[in-house]
């Protein structure tokens, strides 16, 4: 650098350098992966009532066998779009499916299970949020 030479006129290049470097980390990346911080734990205990009826239901519906557990709410936009294959995985594929209404309306989500058909064996119902 010369005697005259101002620093700061290389602060663009070293922010596209920098830039580029995070952004080329991320290439190798799977865009579909989900990590989730609750993978290979056990369901916590709880007892919930159930979305349709007046039934109790405790963790002990979640053993035993494979399922699962969609946590889903009639607020939520990602929510209707997975709906119909949810509904294909029930029907079609036989797939057992357990609700998790998140922090809803039951009569809201009673209206949208009979609209857009229910893919669920049962519905846990979690109007605060305290399970999901």
């Amino acid at each position: 650098m010369s005697k005259g030479t101002n620093p700061w006129v290389f602060l663009p290049l070293v922010a596209f350098v920098a830039l580029a470097v995070l952004l080329a980390s991320g290439l190798g990346r799977n865009p579909e992966g989900l990590p989730s911080a609750l993978a290979g734990k056990p369901v916590p205990e709880f007892s919930r009532p159930s979305l349709l009826n007046d039934r109790t239901l405790t963790e002990e519906l979640l053993t035993g066998r494979w399922q699962l557990l969609n946590v889903w709410g009639t607020w939520c936009p990602a929510c209707r779009d997975e709906h119909d294959d949810l509904m294909w995985l029930a029907q079609d594929k036989g797939v057992s499916i357990i609700g998790l209404n998140y922090k809803d309306n039951r009569e809201d989500a009673l209206v949208w299970l009979e609209r857009l058909g229910d893919p669920y064996s049962t519905s846990i119902y979690d109007p605060r949020g305290t399970l999901g």
